[in-house]
């Protein structure tokens, strides 16, 4: 796929094992200065560290299973069961305050949810590089067959 997703979310570090410590939750609002401020990682004509579209991470989701964790715990341990921003729009005129579309890594089902500006959610970001990549920790670039 060409994608490099960081292994943990914002705020958990990898310590060669797993991801630790806490996940950070932000606002909306917070978004452009937390990805302005991603540092980047020595992969070559890697792009830029940003949000990941609704498809992108919907990508990373493993579909029906039982909850909590709903996705390769190989790849992504401690992933937060807790819902993640994207940066794929999305407007309700029922919820003025609706911004982009997030995916939710405890539920079974990912189903079309949005968050609004005054939600605090967690941030898995994503880049792309050109290049065929194998685990570059603590990133993680994902095969693309799977």
């Amino acid at each position: 796929t060409g994608l490099i997703w960081q292994r943990c979310v914002v705020g958990k570090a990898w310590n060669g094992t797993t991801c630790s410590g806490s996940s950070r939750i932000l606002y909306w609002s917070e978004l452009p200065q937390l990805v302005a401020s991603a540092t980047l990682s020595p992969a070559v004509n890697a792009r830029p560290w940003r949000l990941p579209t609704y498809t992108e991470l919907l990508s990373l989701h493993g579909g029906p299973a039982p909850s909590p964790y709903i996705v390769d715990k190989t790849w992504f341990p401690a992933t937060s069961a807790y819902w993640t921003w994207t940066s794929t729009p999305k407007f309700d005129p029922t919820y003025p305050n609706s911004v982009a579309m997030v995916v939710n890594f405890n539920f079974s089902a990912p189903g079309s949810y949005f968050g609004e500006t005054t939600d605090r959610l967690v941030v898995r970001l994503v880049r792309w590089t050109p290049w065929k990549t194998s685990e570059i920790s603590p990133w993680i670039a994902i095969p693309a067959n799977g």
